[in-house]
């Protein structure tokens, strides 16, 4: 069994983190919203999409750019109801 370091992981969150500050410039240099998705695994974790997720075999939702948020937020997001389209709003 090959095991991954946590210099990856903190890579990966550094870069994820990165992305999501590009994300969140572009989205207030050029529009104040933007269209995203919520959805909940069969697990109960609640994650954040950027573009419509798809749903794996092991009941978990994934996409290209998405980031875990606290599973007690949102309670209406429900596994079987995911994943909801939501817009992100910058207010200036």
């Amino acid at each position: 069994m090959e095991y991954i370091s946590q210099d990856f992981f903190r890579y990966s969150l550094e870069v994820s983190s990165q992305y999501l500050r590009l994300s969140f410039l572009l989205l207030v240099k050029w529009r104040n919203s933007m269209k995203m998705y919520i959805a909940r695994d069969e697990c109960g974790s609640l994650w954040i999409h950027r573009g419509r997720p798809k749903l794996e075999t092991n009941g978990c939702w994934t996409s290209d750019d998405f980031w875990q948020l606290e599973e007690r937020e949102y309670p209406e997001v429900t596994f079987e109801n995911s994943p909801m389209e939501v817009e992100l709003v910058i207010k200036k």
